[in-house]
């Protein structure tokens, strides 16, 4: 009974150091999942140090539409963007419910008293699969969405960035 104990321990732990381990690696092997779009995506000339700061504005300002008075955008642009967004909430809706099913079924194949590697190493880039599905994803929207934006609109983005918010009074009495 107890020599069965420890064989089980021994396979989750090692299950769980090949989960370790695999991780960075099965994202190189990993094929295809979904469609892509054209492999590159022109941002317009000298756009390549504005873009990592605009991606990141657009992904915490909800691809730019909680900024929209303040850079002046036209309602076709706010169309756009909120059409994009859309796309973006149901591909990535989809794919965290298909990731939660395939947790789910890591951890049954992690509990069993026989566990199966291939089957383990198998779901394991459905997995990796499905979050760079989603990563992915959530990139190109952003970058749909500066695209539908103009450069003097990326300006204002930058100035805004770089103008400190104005301070509130502290009227409080100590």
């Amino acid at each position: 009974m107890k020599c069965a104990i420890v064989k089980r321990m021994m396979l989750i732990v090692a299950g769980g150091f090949l989960l370790l381990v695999t991780g960075g690696t099965t994202m190189a092997q990993r094929p295809e999942a979904i469609p892509r779009s054209p492999q590159t995506a022109s941002m317009g000339k000298g756009m390549g140090l504005l873009t990592p700061t605009l991606m990141e504005v657009g992904i915490q300002s909800r691809f730019f539409l909680l900024v929209g008075d303040q850079i002046k955008m036209t309602e076709e642009q706010r169309s756009q963007i909120t059409e994009i967004a859309f796309q973006f909430q149901k591909i990535a809706g989809e794919k965290r419910a298909d990731l939660g099913v395939a947790e789910a079924e890591m951890q049954r194949l992690l509990s069993r008293d026989q566990i199966n590697l291939a089957q383990v190493k198998a779901k394991l880039n459905e997995i990796q699969s499905l979050e760079f599905d989603v990563e992915y994803a959530g990139i190109e929207s952003v970058i749909k969405a500066i695209k539908v934006l103009t450069h003097d609109q990326h300006l204002l983005i930058m100035t805004m960035l770089s103008t400190p918010a104005p301070q509130k009074p502290n009227w409080q009495v100590q």
